[in-house]
């Protein structure tokens, strides 16, 4: 009400506003005079928290990495928190990447014309400065256009803004300084500042540092705005009609199974010769030999016609969808769950009562159901927990694929062996409950203990072995495949990728039994588990806001990151209450070549050839060879007492002569065909 009180006594005034839980969004969206262009933002907290942590289970300890973006802190030698420890100085390493910050800046002319590619080599190399993202003006949709990690070769223009990752705003006004004649032998970057040069001069292309190709230079605008032509043209009103048409009622039991059971003795043929080809390529070719009859089925070809049957996304491209489906449907108790076999997937334990205030799960699957995955590449995601809480929650989920729900407790070892937690990839502990204790280290008792009970768990299987299950030799040709590797069976709970969230930040130093470091006035930053990206809480995001106001543009960077595509107009339609709508036709293919976040191991064939490199050399060589833009390390701590299990700290942005170990996990940002990229690189180097 205060929102649309300022708005009516002046409509152009911008508005940011701070919301505490996900479906009060749409009641901001729906005033009138609330615009995007013209500044007003809406920070759900909620959101962001869940979204982050979601990231976590594609990149361990990315939710650490970008929190650290979110919040203003310097690094300094001095400080007593940043002392050399028994492991080596760990400390040091992570302290100083709390320190960076997410900044927008125009880049200089001597830029223009350059690659993405060489222009972050100049960035990083000879300025410090990691160069993430690249803003332009469109004049096809009127607004600017942004792109994040975009194609090595894409072309720098006049006026392009840039959003980097850097120290202070200092430190990135030398990309608005830079000059390509006076810096070019310039060593101490505290002497990059604005010279006398004439702008707008295009003599000073000169390179400062050696390249290794120089590929073409697309313009930036070729995929802006453009959709399928069930789509083209339509307004957000029209969308919503044509789904409202196609899908008439909320999900029944009938209704439901209308939509999801095929027609008996049906099959799509698919011509043999292109059965490899991608799902949309497949679904789409003619020619060759067909060779499928209802009597006859091949095995092989029939689960690839499920997966091109399942691919659907929703109207704006960006996310996979499926029909509306009921709460049954997904539901599953702890006998069918065993039966499955889970592995690779993803494990949300939550607490919450039958009447707990809705968090918005959904927030949480949506980075996960990214259409920059392939299908078959997305991970099963397992809820465990009250069932009459989640059939509330079903409402935003019942449009994504590969969910189950099972109705048990994290505190149950029954029920964790049986949705196979010993073999997933990532194991998430949330509560939805509202603490009602006077007694603050008592509100987060049912996450913590459910934390130390996975721990403390022997994880040796009491049932069937799943060892038969294919497992991962290494990154093949196709969408995300690097992302998605089989995960090996922990023997041992503490083994079990965790992340757990906390609602009251000194309750940490309960997590870690075998942490004796962590001083209890240590703020949580600073902490042993959130450094190691294994616990969050959403006070570490306070400092947002302010974010929001001086650096608008930065703060939708970060958004687009950590959700894989959330836009305007994706909001717009959520506003309207009908969900995510879509369909197999509905959707626009261009807006699956997003980057994505992922982990590259340097144990990997492809890159352990970096493993004695120093940072700054393996981000320049996988930037140009493969597309890859490194962020960060993940990084192993120094030699544990005997018995104790490795642990890894987050290192953002590390400075380019960080020298690298072979244990070494690198955050990155990897374009979407990554497949096609190292078959082409494979392929010139057996030409070579």
């Amino acid at each position: 009400m205060r929102v649309i009180s300022i708005k009516n006594y002046h409509s152009s005034t911008r508005v940011i506003v701070e919301l505490m839980q996900y479906h009060n969004k749409a009641y901001l969206l729906n005033i009138p005079s609330w615009n995007w262009k013209s500044g007003d933002e809406v920070v759900c907290l909620a959101e962001l928290k869940l979204g982050l942590i979601a990231q976590s289970c594609i990149a361990p300890g990315f939710s650490t990495l970008m929190a650290n973006l979110f919040t203003s802190r310097s690094f300094s030698t001095n400080d007593k928190t940043t002392s050399i420890d028994s492991y080596g100085g760990w400390k040091s390493e992570y302290l100083r990447g709390t320190g960076m910050e997410m900044y927008s800046e125009i880049l200089s002319q001597a830029f223009v014309g350059l690659t993405f590619a060489e222009a972050a080599e100049i960035c990083l190399l000879k300025l410090d400065i990691l160069l993430i993202a690249v803003s332009f003006w469109d004049p096809g949709v009127d607004d600017y256009a942004m792109d994040i990690n975009p194609k090595p070769s894409l072309a720098i223009e006049p006026r392009t803004q840039g959003f980097f990752i850097a120290d202070s705003a200092g430190d990135v006004q030398r990309a608005a300084s830079y000059c390509g004649l006076c810096h070019v032998n310039i060593h101490r970057i505290e002497m990059i500042k604005k010279c006398g040069c004439r702008p707008f001069t295009n003599n000073n292309r000169k390179m400062p540092i050696q390249v290794m190709s120089k590929p073409s230079s697309p313009k930036f605008s070729e995929k802006a705005g453009r959709r399928m032509s069930v789509m083209q043209g339509k307004t957000k009103e029209e969308k919503v009609e044509i789904f409202i048409q196609n899908y008439p009622s909320t999900p029944t039991m009938k209704r439901a199974y209308e939509l999801l059971e095929p027609h008996p003795g049906t099959y799509l043929v698919v011509p043999l010769q292109n059965k490899y080809k991608s799902l949309s390529e497949s679904s789409n070719d003619s020619g060759g030999d067909v060779s499928l009859h209802p009597s006859e089925p091949d095995p092989e070809l029939a689960a690839l016609n499920e997966q091109i049957e399942n691919c659907k996304f929703d109207s704006t491209g960006m996310f996979h969808w499926c029909a509306p489906r009921p709460f049954e449907s997904a539901l599953i108790d702890r006998y069918a769950a065993a039966k499955k076999q889970f592995y690779g997937h993803v494990v949300v334990g939550i607490f919450a009562d039958a009447n707990s205030p809705l968090i918005g799960l959904n927030s949480l699957v949506m980075p996960l159901r990214s259409s920059n995955f392939g299908y078959a590449e997305l991970k099963q995601i397992v809820f465990l927990g009250n069932i009459d809480y989640l059939s509330r929650e079903w409402k935003n989920l019942y449009n994504f694929p590969k969910i189950t729900i099972i109705k048990g407790t994290a505190l149950s070892r029954a029920d964790l062996r049986a949705l196979s937690i010993h073999s997933c990839s990532m194991c998430v502990i949330l509560t939805a409950k509202v603490p009602h204790t006077n007694d603050s280290n008592l509100t987060d008792k049912e996450v913590i203990m459910a934390s130390l009970n996975i721990k403390a768990m022997d994880c040796e299987p009491r049932v069937t072995s799943v060892a038969s299950r294919p497992v991962s030799t290494g990154p093949v040709s196709g969408r995300g495949s690097q992302v998605f590797q089989v995960p090996k069976k922990h023997r041992s709970g503490t083994r079990i990728p965790m992340i757990t969230d906390l609602f009251n930040d000194p309750n940490v130093q309960f997590l870690d039994p075998d942490d004796d470091d962590d001083d209890p006035d240590t703020g949580f930053f600073a902490t042993e588990p959130f450094a190691c990206g294994t616990a969050f809480t959403a006070s570490v995001l306070d400092s947002l806001m302010s974010m929001v106001y001086f650096n608008p543009s930065a703060f939708r960077v970060i958004r687009a990151l950590i959700f894989g595509g959330a836009s305007s107009e994706l909001e717009e339609i959520l506003a309207e209450g009908a969900g995510l709508i879509g369909g197999a036709q509905l959707s626009d293919p261009d807006n699956r070549n997003r980057s994505y976040i992922t982990q590259i191991r340097l144990t990997d064939a492809l890159f352990v050839e970096y493993a004695n490199q120093t940072f700054g050399e393996l981000f320049v060589r996988v930037l140009y060879k493969y597309g890859i833009l490194c962020l960060g390390i993940f990084r192993l701590f120094a030699e544990h007492p005997a018995g104790s299990p490795s642990k890894r700290y987050v290192i953002t942005k590390p400075a380019p002569n960080n020298r690298l170990r072979e244990s070494d996990y690198i955050f990155a940002l990897m374009q979407s065909d990554f497949g096609a990229a190292t078959k082409e690189v494979a392929i010139n180097n057996n030409s070579t």
